[in-house]
């Protein structure tokens, strides 16, 4: 469930705390327990068969940080399936590659997930195989999911972008 570092680490010390009787509480417990139910199953059978392959107990607190993994997780691929995938085409010129990509994902991460950066001049219809292509130059040919921005996003080409996006992700659900 997302950041495996954390996570081994977090069940180490869980491990480690019910061993020796040193639980850790959480406040937000209850609330977990209340307001995510489904969530809360899931923990518990975690809980439980991490009790039975290690020999410890697990209190309501212990497995509602366990419910906390499960729901970031969860948030996040919930999160990740809602962006569109891109490609953005800008030549390397004075690294305006780099600045682009850290526009375009400091501005619309949430909307927009870059999976490529071309800094080539060539570019064939063939290179661009996500939802949206944000390029700084003009295209040797026309696609509807090219969007020509300037090399230093505007509001204006920020806008563009948002609307791509959207049709985008509206046509996911197209029989075409």
């Amino acid at each position: 469930l997302g950041e495996p570092a954390g996570e081994v680490r977090h069940m180490s010390h869980l491990v480690t705390r019910a061993k020796y009787d040193s639980p850790s509480r959480n406040p937000l417990q209850k609330s977990i327990k209340a307001s995510y139910p489904l969530v809360w199953d899931i923990a518990v059978f975690i809980a439980s068969t991490i009790q039975r392959d290690r020999d410890i107990v697990i209190d309501e607190d212990e497995i509602s940080y366990i419910a906390l993994h499960i729901g970031s997780h969860l948030e996040r691929q919930a999160q990740a399936k809602n962006r569109v995938s891109a490609t953005i085409v800008s030549p390397s010129y004075y690294d305006v590659h780099i600045v682009m990509r850290e526009s375009v994902e400091k501005m619309l991460g949430a909307e927009v997930s870059i999976d490529s950066v071309i800094t080539r001049t060539d570019v064939r219809p063939s290179d661009l195989t996500t939802e949206i292509v944000i390029s700084t130059i003009p295209l040797p040919f026309e696609m509807d999911s090219i969007i020509q921005v300037q090399p230093f996003l505007t509001e204006a080409d920020v806008e563009a972008v948002r609307r791509a996006a959207t049709r985008a992700r509206s046509c996911r659900h197209c029989p075409w």
